[in-house]
């Protein structure tokens, strides 16, 4: 992503989210809409940081298929368990 915009894609994650998070606020409530900014927010922090934190030298695909899926499941339970998006 920084190959075509001068910022990280964390950031302009959460730019191009804001908007929403306001509209969540007028249609859902401030509970809601400030779940989904602080979880928008950890998205963007995490992963501008992850490159600090896992590297991918060797890659199985059939461990990241699985990895990848429960991660990604785990996630949106997390989030729909927390009346968020």
């Amino acid at each position: 992503m920084s190959q075509f915009v001068p910022i990280s894609f964390g950031t302009l994650y959460f730019a191009l989210n804001s908007p929403f998070y306001l509209l969540a606020w007028k249609r859902f409530g401030k509970r809601f809409a400030a779940s989904s900014a602080i979880s928008g927010a950890l998205v963007s922090i995490i992963t501008d940081n992850m490159h600090r934190v896992v590297t991918l030298d060797n890659v199985n695909t059939i461990y990241c298929a699985i990895a990848g899926g429960l991660l990604m499941g785990l996630g949106m339970l997390i989030l729909f368990r927390h009346r968020s998006t």
